[in-house]
Formats: structure tokens, sequence, C-alpha cells
């Protein structure tokens, strides 16, 4: 199977669990009458679900027939290693910090890692990026589950 076509499998798997999953949350009941009843997240999830797959559906087809590096072994075994550290330091610093200033800095070195070799300019969408991922996720659960988040020294 030639590697475009490989390139399709998962998201179309992704684009048909999505679409299942948006028409099985129209047979949950609510047992009160509220705002926001129990579909309302498993619909949320699969309109995401769907978008990303639509994403990497459009991605694969698009994407030029190209030889891309392969990173070596050992190199793969590192970014690895650094993800899993980048990761207990981000649960360290939660509490700490706090989560605005936790997942920012998480999301800037785990994108700065994955990128490979950045230059200047992709350093400051890196940060950007992360700062709209950082406050979109803290307005979802603040503002809209009204939930907390560990508020650190933002206080």
């Amino acid at each position: 199977m030639k590697q475009k076509y490989r390139e399709l499998v998962i998201p179309s798997i992704g684009l048909a669990y999505a679409v299942a999953l948006f028409i099985s949350s129209f047979s949950m009941r609510s047992l009160a009458i509220a705002t926001i009843g129990p579909s309302f997240i498993p619909r949320i999830v699969a309109i995401g679900i769907f978008g990303c797959s639509l994403f990497l559906i459009g991605h694969a087809l698009l994407k030029k027939e190209e030889v891309e590096e392969k990173r070596s072994e050992e190199k793969r075994k590192y970014v690895d290693l650094f993800t899993l550290l980048f990761l207990f330091i981000y649960i360290a610093l939660l509490k700490p910090l706090g989560f605005l200033l936790a997942t920012t800095l998480y999301l800037f070195l785990q994108i700065s890692l994955s990128y490979g070799k950045p230059k200047l300019k992709n350093y400051l969408t890196f940060v950007l990026i992360s700062i709209i991922i950082s406050f979109t996720i803290y307005a979802v659960f603040v503002l809209g589950f009204k939930l907390n988040l560990p508020r650190g020294i933002l206080g």
C-alpha cells in the first residue's frame, strides 16, 4: 500500500467514529432540565475529532511526494525521553506556577522539541500557539464548566 493511502486509514476511522459518536449522543437522556446535558461533551468531542480527521485527510491528500528525512533511532529515543521529562516537570510545576503558566511552558517546550531545528520566527509562533491553547483550555474549564484549575503565582 502506498504511503499516501496509508496515511488516510486512521483519519478515515476517526471520521467514522466522530459521526457515530455524534449520532449516538442524541440517544442520551437527561434526567433534569439543564442548559448543558450529558450529551454536550460527546458532541463537542465528536466535532473535534471530525475536524482533526478532516485536516489529516486533507494534509495527506495535498502532501507532495517528498522523501522526508527520518530521524535516527537514537535521536528518537532522546525525543521520547525529553517528552517524558517535560511531562514530569509540568506535573511538578502545575501547583506552584498555576495552570496557565505551567501549560504554556510545557506546550512551548513540547512543540519546540517536536519541530526539530526551528528558527527564531518559529519560536515566536510556538509561544503564541502555546498561549492561545492554554488560555482557551482555561476559559473552557473555568468559565464554561465552572471548574477550578490551579492558579499558582497568578493567584
